[in-house]
């Protein structure tokens, strides 16, 4: 009768009667040896930018060693077995690797440059305890709780990897992080309120500059900028003794925000999208300045 094997280790199981005169040393090669390195070697993989498939004499080993430059996201994929494993992530490369079982099921990030303990239940991938560290929880494909550990750790075990200089990190939704982008030059962080991710923008008078624009009386203008902008109008009246009346209106309902009668000085702040418009009648109007902080 010929030998069967198991199902997790793929250790021989030797039928009675089976390899006479052999039988031992079947046993040491195929059972014991097995043994010896599923609770101590080391099996080291390289990765890059293509999925691993571990081999069932690969899974026959304690600690799982990643090395190489990954240029890409990558899925280091177990077979439909049980077992558990230490892995460390050494590989370099803004990109991560994702430990999985053949098949649906839970998926868990091994975080670069930190090593960690894994289990498999030949559909998931749960993640435990961290080397060095106490923290972590064992629940399937989420090690969200992770505490004490490198922030690199954290952020790639949330899915918030890879970031470069200057980005920032928010969270998207319960314990998930999303990865920002860094901004431009001068950029604000803006909330709408609403618990959406934030976005970069630009507010008064962060990276603009004073000008002087074109500008007359009782034309249409607007605001094609991206941020707010500040305008300042200096008026006055031709005549000593007749006024010239000077109205701002902004928005697309032509909102009166300032009035001025002879002389004076008219300013507002004026929304992105928004139009302007100053009227002015009687005098003669006389427009001595107007500028714009844009």
């Amino acid at each position: 009768m010929p030998s069967t094997y198991s199902p997790n280790l793929n250790l021989e199981l030797q039928a009675t009667g089976d390899h006479s005169g052999t039988w031992g040393a079947v046993l040491n090669a195929n059972d014991l040896s097995v043994i010896d390195s599923v609770l101590g070697s080391t099996q080291t993989i390289s990765l890059s930018s293509t999925d691993v498939t571990l081999t069932t004499s690969q899974t026959q080993n304690n600690i799982i060693k990643l090395t190489g430059v990954l240029t890409a996201n990558v899925n280091l994929i177990a077979p439909a077995i049980g077992r558990t494993f230490f892995v460390q992530n050494n590989t370099t490369g803004v990109f991560t690797v994702t430990f999985k079982i053949a098949g649906a099921g839970a998926t868990a990030l091994v975080a670069q440059g930190t090593g960690g303990y894994f289990v498999l239940d030949g559909t998931n991938v749960y993640q435990g305890l961290p080397f060095g560290t106490t923290a972590g929880t064992v629940t399937a494909g989420n090690d969200s709780r992770l505490a004490n550990l490198p922030l690199t750790t954290v952020l790639s075990s949330l899915g918030a990897l890879p970031v470069v200089a200057g980005d920032m990190i928010a969270g998207s939704a319960t314990n998930t992080l999303a990865r920002l982008p860094k901004g431009s030059a001068h950029a604000l962080l803006q909330m709408d309120g609403t618990g959406a991710n934030p976005m970069w923008g630009t507010g008064l008078g962060v990276g603009q500059n004073w000008t002087q624009p074109a500008r007359t009386f009782n034309t249409s203008y607007t605001n094609t900028t991206s941020a707010p902008i500040f305008i300042s109008i200096s008026v006055s009246s031709a005549s000593s003794t007749t006024p010239a009346v000077f109205s701002l209106a902004v928005g697309p309902s032509n909102i009166i925000i300032a009035s001025v009668s002879f002389s004076g000085n008219i300013t507002a702040v004026i929304q992105s999208g928004n139009g302007y418009f100053l009227s002015a009648s009687g005098g003669p109007p006389v427009l001595n300045g107007w500028a714009e902080l844009r």
